[in-house]
């Protein structure tokens, strides 16, 4: 039998004939919480039933929030692991910052946890929705869904948005969730393969419809 040192482990070692147990054991005297006695009692067949919450991580909360100028060095690494995963925005700019300000700027909002920017969606003065991006990280829980939502609680009517034909799983997203095409046109900017982006132009579901489609989880644009 040897105790570990101001652990409160004991260790055993139990021999029968060709077999060997080893065991472990918790002294309550020493396995003690300062604030809540025993954080540890010894259970059935020498095994510890540990005090609920003991040693928990609590999880970061998800809080999608204006974005302030503190915020930026943050929105542009994300942005930078987006551009590598998925070439958006097609070339890098030359200033980060000031491609996520575009003209007319009413509003950005990011969504934060744990201190690290995770997405981010921009309003302009005519009622488009832009920059909008999430980190591949924090993909595959709604978060494209509820920064819409948050942009659509924030306007007072319609809102109309622009998706590039090459990001097909941003078009399938929009029209799950009630976005209408309606109309389409050629960029001045060029897409992957050099040729000007075919950029096809949505207007928002009816005010109240949520936009997380009715079945799976949606694709991330």
């Amino acid at each position: 039998m040897y105790v570990l040192p101001n652990s409160g482990i004991l260790i055993g070692l139990f021999v029968r004939r060709t077999k060997i147990w080893i065991f472990t054991a918790i002294n309550p005297k020493i396995m003690t919480s300062p604030d809540s006695g025993p954080a540890c009692k010894p259970g059935g067949h020498g095994t510890p039933r540990v005090r609920v919450g003991a040693g928990a991580r609590t999880l970061a909360r998800m809080d999608i929030r204006p974005r302030s100028p503190q915020d930026m060095d943050a929105c542009v690494a994300a942005l930078a692991q987006v551009q590598a995963a998925d070439r958006y925005p097609v070339d890098w700019p030359d200033d980060p910052a000031r491609w996520l300000t575009p003209n007319g700027l009413v509003l950005a909002w990011v969504a934060v946890e744990g201190g690290s920017v995770l997405g981010h969606v921009a309003l302009t003065g005519g009622m488009e929705v832009t920059r909008l991006f999430v980190s591949p990280a924090a993909r595959g829980r709604g978060l494209a869904a509820r920064l819409l939502d948050t942009v659509r609680a924030a306007a007072d009517g319609p809102l109309k948005l622009e998706v590039s034909s090459e990001g097909q799983a941003a078009i399938v997203f929009y029209e799950r969730s009630g976005w209408r095409r309606v109309a389409s046109s050629r960029a001045t900017w060029r897409n992957a393969a050099g040729e000007p982006a075919l950029l096809h132009h949505y207007v928002s579901p009816p005010a109240g419809q949520s936009l997380t489609p009715p079945f799976g989880r949606p694709p991330t644009p």
